[in-house]
């Protein structure tokens, strides 16, 4: 393997956390109403939206440089430079080392969000609550489709890897 192509594996693990933890962004974006004395308090809202929006926005550029422009990212700082060898000994394509901390990241986010789910799960059984009546739905939804999303992406993980491949082959060829 080169070493452009470990760093390139590097970067792009480092992508795909970043696009992980910008999705932990979104329920607090929407959890974020500001009440004072049972009264909405618009500027604080704005405030607070405005902040988070603009976090979001960081996140995505984030995520696309280090997913689809990571090659750029390796120009800029001469990561590949400066080295004796050209080449590390490693046995393992990319696409199967990309495969491999998408399924760890996968399984990151699975392993976070199942005991909450099961705990919230719990919860909502032994109070005996009907479905609408239950104050901690959308952190039981959350849940729920966090633990969903990483059980897809851990049992998914080829399609996220020629998703990427594919749309970095098009980026360099195209752009």
């Amino acid at each position: 393997m080169e070493i452009k192509t470990f760093w390139t594996i590097v970067i792009k693990s480092i992508g795909l956390w970043f696009l992980v933890n910008c999705f932990y962004v979104f329920p607090q974006f929407l959890a974020m109403f500001t009440y004072i004395n049972d009264e909405l308090d618009w500027q604080k809202l704005i405030v607070n939206w405005s902040a988070t929006l603009f976090i979001i926005i960081i996140y995505c550029v984030i995520v696309r440089l280090f997913i689809f422009r990571s090659n750029w990212i390796i120009d800029k700082l001469k990561l590949d430079k400066n080295f004796t060898e050209n080449r590390i000994d490693l046995n393992l394509s990319s696409s199967t080392i990309l495969s491999i901390i998408v399924i760890i990241i996968g399984g990151i986010i699975f392993i976070q969000g199942l005991p909450t789910l099961c705990q919230q799960l719990i919860e909502f059984f032994q109070q005996k609550n009907l479905l609408r009546n239950y104050g901690n739905l959308s952190w039981l939804i959350y849940n729920l489709l966090r633990t969903l999303f990483g059980f897809l992406i851990m049992t998914n993980s080829k399609i996220f890897v020629k998703m990427i491949e594919k749309q970095v082959y098009k980026n360099q060829n195209g752009s």
